[in-house]
């Protein structure tokens, strides 16, 4: 199932809970699933057996430089041919969700790729799982949607 282009964006509005991990010297914050575990070394969780991932990372620009460089090209250039695309606001941030297939040189990977930000900094939330484990799929993108952003944080 590929995603569909929005007229209007999506809202969502996350909210914290026990189930909620802060990244270290971030400002993000998103649900951890339980069977999840920390990636040592890196900013994400991943599945026990290692196959499903979460990993954040930052960009100290704003999202309106840095969302239109994940344009449908630039993408299949990187080797992620884009199987579909939608637009966000969560908890009043604008955000862009991208579906994509890339081999891994180890596996094939559907992978989820988050863009979410501000007029200061973006956040890149990457989740991914084996393209012969569609069972997977609804569990890794809500992780990837339950995401909030704390600008105003340290």
């Amino acid at each position: 199932m590929s995603l569909s282009a929005a007229a209007q964006p999506a809202a969502i509005a996350n909210k914290m809970s026990d189930s909620y991990t802060t990244t270290e010297g971030k400002k993000i914050s998103r649900h951890h699933p339980a069977a999840f575990i920390r990636i040592p070394g890196a900013n994400g969780f991943m599945s026990e057996n290692g196959t499903e991932t979460v990993v954040v990372g930052q960009v100290p620009q704003p999202y309106s430089t840095v969302q239109p460089t994940f344009t449908t090209q630039a993408l299949k250039e990187s080797g992620m041919p884009e199987l579909g695309r939608e637009a966000y606001r969560i908890n009043g941030l604008p955000a862009t969700l991208i579906k994509v297939e890339q081999n891994t040189g180890v596996q094939e990977v559907i992978k989820y790729i988050l863009v979410i930000g501000d007029d200061k900094t973006t956040f890149v939330i990457n989740g991914q799982y084996p393209k012969e484990a569609p069972e997977q799929d609804k569990a890794v993108k809500a992780t990837v949607l339950s995401v909030i952003y704390h600008p105003s944080a340290g």
